[in-house]
């Protein structure tokens, strides 16, 4: 099993977007949070379940889809992911984004 940390850049991500969704509905809001956490969580099995970054050649730094969203993390060793960014799927993500 690996260690998935949320790294303070997706933690501000998740926030911002929380905040948004609960303008509107502060249930939707609790349950997207919901929902991401547990597809962030299918990683501690699934290192691999997603995809290269197309925009960076780093083959570690890899992305989930979630909905409208992209969860990028980076694997750092055979034990442990950072996840480091929650960014709408329609913004690219370039290296200079990796903290």
């Amino acid at each position: 099993m690996v260690e998935v940390v949320i790294a303070e850049s997706a933690l501000q991500d998740l926030e911002e977007i929380l905040e948004y969704i609960s303008i509107d509905s502060p249930n939707n809001a609790t349950n997207f949070l919901n929902e991401i956490m547990q597809s962030i969580s299918k990683l501690e099995h699934f290192k691999y379940l997603g995809r290269r970054v197309p925009s960076i050649t780093d083959e570690s730094v890899r992305e989930l889809i979630f909905g409208y969203y992209r969860i990028v993390y980076i694997l750092k060793n055979p034990r442990l992911i950072i996840v480091v960014a929650v960014h709408n799927t329609f913004r690219d993500f370039l290296p200079q984004n990796i903290k």
